[in-house]
C-alpha cells in the first residue's frame, strides 16, 4: 500500500501549490493507560501546522491557490463571516501570491436598515483585521447556484448544498465578481470554508497521508485500522476519506477496514455528507484518472458529548487534561479533546479487532487561551 499511497499524494500534489502544501503528518503511539485497554490508537497530528491554519486549511488553500493560477484569477472574493479562520488564513496567503482578497460578510441591521440577509458590506483582507470597508451597490442579481472556479459567468449546483444560492451573501459575491470582470480583472468566488470542488485535490492528500502512515508503522500496529477524522465542514473530511480509498486496491481490505467521522457541525443532520462525499470520490477518481476509488464503510458519528458546535463542557476540559497527562497530548477543547473523548467512549467499544488511527485536525486557533491550562497536565 506504501507505493500505491505515495503515488497517489504526488498524482495530487500536481494540482497543488507545493509551497503551500504540509509534509506528511507525524504519527504516535497513544499510551494504553489513555483508552483504557482495547485498540491501540495512533494520533495523527495534522493540526500543528500553523498558529491560523491546521493542515486541512493548508491543504485545501493549496489546491485552490493552483486553480487561481490555472486560471490567471487577479481577485478572490472571499464568503465568510467576521471571525471566519479560513478567511484570515487564506487572506494573507493570497496576498503574497499577488491575489488581492476580499470578504463579503453580512452587516448587523438596526430597525431602519434591511433585513440582515440583504444588508452587505465588502472589505479587503489586504490590510485584516481593520479591513478599509467600501460600499456594495446592491443590484438584485440574482445567482441561482454558487459558482465554480471554471466559470464565474455560468452556475453548477453541485456543490451549492447548504442553500447558499439563496443566500444574499452569495448573491452579492457573484454581483461583485462580475463588476470586478467588467474592469478587466478576473475574479474568483470563494465559498464559506473554501468549500468548493478546487479544493478537494488538495484536501485528498490528508487521506494519501494517512494510508502513507499506516503502511509505515504496520509493523508496529495490528492491522486492519480504522481510521477516524474530524467532519469539520464536511468537505475536508470528505475529500480526505476519499484519498485513503483511492491509495487501497482490491486486496487492500488487511488494511483499512473502516472510517469513522466525527460530526461535529451537524452536516449530518443536514443531509449533506452522503452529498459530499459522493462529490468527492468523484473529484478524486478524476484528478487520478481512473473511473472510480474503492469506497469504504464510512460511519458519521456525533460526538458524545457538547454536541453544538464550539460548545466546551467540564466533561471535555477533563479529557483534555487526560489527554496531557497519560498521553502527552496538548489538543484544543473545540475540536481535539472532542476528538479523543468521541474516540474513547463511541469508537473504540465498536473496534473488536485492529487498531485505530485518529486524525487530528482541530489547530491551533482553537486552543485559543487553553495552552496554559491544558499544560497542567503534562509531566515535568
Amino acid at each position: 500500500m506504501l507505493r500505491r499511497a505515495t503515488q497517489v499524494r504526488s498524482e495530487l500534489a500536481r494540482r497543488c501549490w507545493g509551497g503551500l502544501l504540509p509534509p506528511t503528518p507525524r504519527i504516535q503511539r497513544v499510551p494504553a493507560a489513555w483508552s483504557g485497554g482495547g485498540a491501540q490508537v495512533f494520533a495523527l497530528r495534522d493540526d500543528d501546522t500553523g498558529a491560523l491554519s491546521n493542515g486541512g486549511k493548508r491543504r485545501k488553500h493549496a489546491s485552490l491557490l493552483h486553480a487561481l493560477r490555472e486560471h490567471g484569477c487577479t481577485d478572490a472574493v472571499i464568503l465568510a463571516g467576521r471571525n471566519s479562520f479560513n478567511a484570515a488564513a487564506i487572506g494573507p496567503v493570497l496576498v503574497e501570491r499577488g491575489v488581492r482578497p476580499w470578504l463579503v460578510e453580512p452587516l448587523p441591521a438596526t430597525s431602519s436598515e434591511p433585513a440582515p440577509q440583504t444588508l452587505m458590506r465588502l472589505a479587503t483582507l489586504a490590510v485584516f483585521p481593520e479591513p478599509q470597508r467600501l460600499a456594495v451597490e446592491w443590484d438584485g442579481l440574482a445567482a441561482p447556484w454558487l459558482p465554480s472556479f471554471q466559470a464565474i459567468q455560468h452556475a453548477t449546483g453541485d456543490w451549492a448544498t447548504d442553500g447558499w444560492h439563496q443566500h444574499s451573501q452569495a448573491r452579492a459575491a457573484v454581483g461583485i465578481a462580475r463588476k470586478l470582470l467588467g474592469r478587466g480583472r478576473t475574479p474568483a468566488v470563494v465559498p464559506e470554508g473554501a468549500c468548493c470542488a478546487e479544493a478537494v485535490a488538495g484536501a485528498a492528500t490528508l487521506g494519501a497521508d494517512v494510508a502513507i502512515s499506516i503502511a509505515r508503522e504496520a509493523a508496529q500496529s495490528e492491522l486492519p485500522v480504522t481510521v477516524v477524522l474530524d467532519a469539520g465542514t464536511g468537505l475536508s473530511a470528505a475529500a480526505a476519506v476519499a484519498g485513503l480509498e483511492a491509495c487501497l486496491l482490491e486486496n487492500d481490505s488487511q488494511w483499512v477496514s473502516a472510517a469513522a467521522v466525527v460530526d461535529l457541525t451537524g452536516i449530518g443532520a443536514k443531509g449533506h455528507w452522503d452529498v459530499l462525499l459522493g462529490l468527492a470520490r468523484k473529484e478524486v477518481a478524476a484528478a487520478l484518472g481512473v473511473e472510480t476509488v474503492r469506497e469504504l464503510q464510512c460511519d458519521l458519528v456525533r460526538p458524545a458529548t457538547a454536541r453544538s458546535f464550539g460548545a466546551v463542557n467540564s466533561t471535555l476540559r477533563e479529557e483534555l487534561l487526560r489527554a496531557a497527562s497519560l498521553a502527552g497530548l496538548v489538543v484544543d477543547p473545540v475540536y481535539g479533546a472532542k476528538m479523543l473523548h468521541t474516540v474513547r467512549h463511541q469508537v473504540l467499544p465498536s473496534v473488536h479487532s485492529g487498531s485505530v488511527v485518529a486524525v487530528m485536525s482541530g489547530g491551533a486557533h482553537g486552543l485559543g487561551g487553553w495552552a496554559q491550562w491544558a499544560s497542567k497536565g503534562l509531566r515535568a
